[in-house]
């Protein structure tokens, strides 16, 4: 990857052989953005991250958009979606939530007390 950053391109053929993380940094090396450098973070600690990021008091259990703004600076292969199943599986979060269930409006019948009087 160095050799790449120094201006040698990879050929087609090498690319395709890469790791996955690899190919994301390469393809996005140029970043419209520009968010700067990011962090590689390590398979085994990438739990630790996702704990620091969403549990930890100062972290406060916001969402998922909030984590993800959070955990900015840190990247591993499909962190996007490890962060999404993390903040959609904490229990906290989860006991905290409303209930998305929709009752409406409670119905009350009331019954008549009259009479039907024949059609004459």
């Amino acid at each position: 990857m160095m050799d790449w950053l120094q201006g040698e391109e990879p050929d087609e053929g090498i690319l395709a052989l890469a790791s996955p993380p690899l190919k994301h940094m390469w393809m996005n090396r140029a970043d419209p953005e520009d968010r700067g450098l990011q962090m590689v973070v390590p398979q085994h600690l990438q739990e630790e991250v996702l704990r620091l990021g969403h549990d930890v008091p100062t972290a406060g259990h916001q969402g998922i958009n909030c984590t993800k703004e959070r955990l900015q600076p840190y990247w591993w292969y499909r962190c996007g979606s490890h962060i999404r199943v993390y903040v959609n599986t904490c229990g906290i979060c989860n006991s905290m939530k409303k209930s998305v269930r929709h009752l409406g409006i409670p119905c009350h019948y009331t019954i008549q007390d009259v009479r039907w009087k024949g059609c004459i």
